[in-house]
This record gives C-alpha cells, sequence and structure tokens, in this order.
C-alpha cells in the first residue's frame, strides 16, 4: 500500500494514520515530498 500526506495537519490525518498503521506494522518514509530542511524531522 502507498499513502502519500500532505496538505493538512497532523491532527487532520491522526484518525487516517491510526487506522492505516497499525502498532508493530513496518513502514518506509521517504521525505521527498518535503523540503530537505524538513527532512531531519521526519521520523523514521
Amino acid at each position: 500500500m502507498i499513502f502519500l500526506g500532505g496538505g493538512g495537519s497532523e491532527k487532520d490525518e491522526a484518525r487516517l494514520w491510526d487506522e492505516v498503521f497499525r502498532p508493530g506494522a513496518r513502514l518506509a518514509v521517504w521525505p521527498h515530498a518535503m523540503p530537505h530542511s524538513q527532512w531531519p524531522a521526519t521520523p523514521g
């Protein structure tokens, strides 16, 4: 599954993240859609 986030706040997307990404699930984060200056703040 591919999930492309953005365009909203963390609060706006929180319910979707909770529903799709269950505890223990594996996740790859590719922050290339964000400005390079924000990459260090990307969880990974």
